[in-house]
């Protein structure tokens, strides 16, 4: 879904605009459909950008002073060897 991000671990999904949790796998209802999901899921949005394949997060200083911070560091060999996995 455009805008959400999803942990691969857990697989909450996120709205990345607003914070809000979309989805929670592991609540369900009797019935099977998905239930409602707490507001205390939900969080404040922060800037982010993906760098190789990995989400960085700027928790502090909204968008202006994210904007302005240097790059994430890069690591030419971080991925070599290992088997990439899309989901």
């Amino acid at each position: 879904k455009s805008g959400y991000f999803q942990c691969a671990y857990h697989g909450w999904s996120f709205n990345g605009k607003t914070g809000d949790c979309v989805e929670i796998p592991q609540i369900v209802k009797h019935d099977g459909d998905l239930a409602t999901i707490p507001s205390r899921a939900c969080t404040t949005a922060v800037p982010a950008q993906i760098h190789q394949g990995l989400v960085w997060l700027f928790p502090g200083g909204g968008l202006e002073k994210a904007l302005t911070a240097p790059p994430p560091p890069s690591y030419p060999k971080m991925f070599d060897g290992l088997k990439k996995y899309t989901y």
